[in-house]
This record gives structure tokens, C-alpha cells and sequence, in this order.
């Protein structure tokens, strides 16, 4: 057998740093480069944020701008159930925001009841059971916690509701 003919041509190959080097690779580099990140072309704030405008090519700051529309003009095309509605949601809005802070104010007295040991063990006195006051006390939390957490629940259900059917 004879052995396999090797190739006469030879392969030449680039070195990929004299490619990076060219000029005109350079100038195509710096030139996309340039064109994609606006920041770096924002001479000032407005011509940054021109680059933002609500993707329209067609902008102009010289456009005009839209005629705002008072929330009164948009309340007049809906019913009057849709405004009760509406008030509502505020109102129910309002409640579960409002669980927040009743949390904290809980979560508050539960660390409280942790860190005051000392006094609960002086006011129950030697012989009552230091566990089964600890215990009542943050049952008491606990049920309170259980309360807000079903109010915050009802009244987010509710307003998200009744937001989603007014739009």
C-alpha cells in the first residue's frame, strides 16, 4: 500500500490580531459601536432621552404634543355604577394598604413580648406556669396577625376586582 498523498497547495491562514488591526476594521467597529450605544454620542440630556421617545422614528422635538385630557373628561363617559365602583376600590385600596403598617405594629409587639421576659416572669410571680402565658400572649398575636392577614386578603381581592372590571 502506498501512503496517502499529501496536499501540494498550501492553507494559508489570517492571524486573527492583524485582522483586528486593519484600519478599516477598526473604523467598521467603532463606527457600529458608535451607532449602538447612545450614551456614549449624548452630548446633553435631551439628546439621550431622544433616543427614548416612545420607539418612533418619526419624532421630532418640534412636534407638537398631545392635548392632556383632565381626569373629569375621562369620568364622563362612565356610568354611575362604574364611579361607585371605582370609589370603591379606593376604599378597599386604601384597607390593604393600610395592612402594612398594622403588621408591622404586631411584629413589633411579638418581638416585644420576646424581649421582655424578665417582666412577664415578674408579673406572673414565681408559681404560674412561664410557658403557658408566653403562650396565650403570642396566641393573642398570632390570632391578630391571622385578622390582618384576612382583611389585607378580602379587601386586595376586591379592589384588584372591581379595578380590573372599570379598567
Amino acid at each position: 500500500m502506498s501512503p496517502p498523498k499529501q496536499s501540494t497547495t498550501k492553507t494559508t491562514t489570517t492571524n486573527p490580531t492583524k485582522t483586528l488591526l486593519k484600519s478599516s476594521y477598526l473604523e467598521q467597529y467603532n463606527a457600529i459601536r458608535g451607532n449602538a450605544l447612545p450614551l456614549s454620542r449624548a452630548a446633553n440630556h435631551d439628546d439621550f432621552l431622544h433616543y427614548f421617545r416612545c420607539a418612533n422614528p418619526k419624532y421630532s422635538p418640534n412636534q407638537k404634543q398631545v392635548a392632556k385630557v383632565s381626569i373629569w373628561a375621562l369620568l364622563s363617559y362612565s356610568t354611575p355604577q362604574e364611579k361607585a365602583l371605582m370609589v370603591l376600590g379606593i376604599v378597599m385600596a386604601t384597607f390593604t394598604g393600610l395592612g402594612i403598617p398594622a403588621w408591622l405594629i404586631l411584629l413589633a409587639r411579638s418581638l416585644d413580648t420576646f424581649s421582655s421576659l424578665a417582666t412577664i416572669i415578674a408579673k406572673a410571680g414565681e408559681n404560674a406556669d412561664l410557658f403557658a402565658l408566653l403562650r396565650t400572649e403570642l396566641n393573642k398575636l398570632c390570632i391578630a396577625f391571622a385578622i390582618v392577614g384576612g382583611i389585607c386578603l378580602v379587601t386586595g381581592f376586591i379592589y384588584v376586582s372591581i379595578w380590573t372590571y372599570t379598567g
